[in-house]
């Protein structure tokens, strides 16, 4: 677990400095609205489909030392299917925010680069969670 959380600190933190070194500002990768898309839909996906406890096990599996076999291909399922899912919200959250920046064109054409920028948010924090459920399969198969 402290690899997994060390690994994670790391990756945020290359993306970090790679914003800052192009002179970007780190708040304006912040979006509520496409964080609350990115974590809600895969949640609501993953419980349409696998019981509450299923999911808890599929997280425990991907820190446990040695899960059983059984448990371990159902946990490698369940990530799989999450990282599709990451995806796919990340997808939708873009759509959502391309018909909010259409329908607002004609009032407020100065306001149009932030806007784009905010509809692509949902997309990388698909991208991001998406690796992090990857990492999270690799660790539940190997």
């Amino acid at each position: 677990m402290p690899r997994f959380i060390v690994s994670l600190v790391l990756l945020l933190a290359s993306i970090l400095g790679a914003v800052l070194f192009e002179g970007g500002n780190p708040l304006g990768y912040v979006g509520p609205s496409a964080l609350m898309v990115e974590l809600l839909v895969p949640l609501f996906a993953m419980l349409a489909v696998w019981r509450l406890a299923e999911i808890g096990r599929a997280f425990a599996d991907a820190f446990s030392k040695k899960p059983d076999s059984a448990s371990r291909a159902r946990s490698a399922r369940i990530w799989d299917f999450t990282e599709k899912i990451c995806y796919t919200a990340g997808v939708i959250g873009l759509i959502l925010g391309f018909v909010l920046v259409l329908g607002r064109i004609a009032s407020d054409v100065s306001a149009l680069g932030r806007a784009l920028a905010i509809c692509f948010l949902a997309p990388l924090y698909g991208v991001l969670l998406g690796i992090v459920c990857r990492i999270l399969r690799a660790r539940v198969t190997q």
